[in-house]
């Protein structure tokens, strides 16, 4: 949940999957990328999902 809400303040709409969803201690974060989404969106993702795995402690 917290990365989830971290990546909301960074812009990033992800939401987190959590049980009875998944199995427990096996949260996920769900993401959907449409053709609408152009590669300066993706490097914007992909950067906001750095930050926040630094900030947390994950990456």
């Amino acid at each position: 949940m917290d990365f989830s809400e971290a990546l909301e303040k960074e812009g990033i709409f992800a939401p987190a999957i959590r049980p009875p969803s998944v199995p427990n201690g096996e949260s996920r974060i769900r993401m959907t990328i449409m053709a609408t989404h152009t590669e300066q969106d993706i490097q914007q993702i992909c950067k906001a999902f750095y930050k926040v795995g630094k900030k947390l402690e994950v990456i």
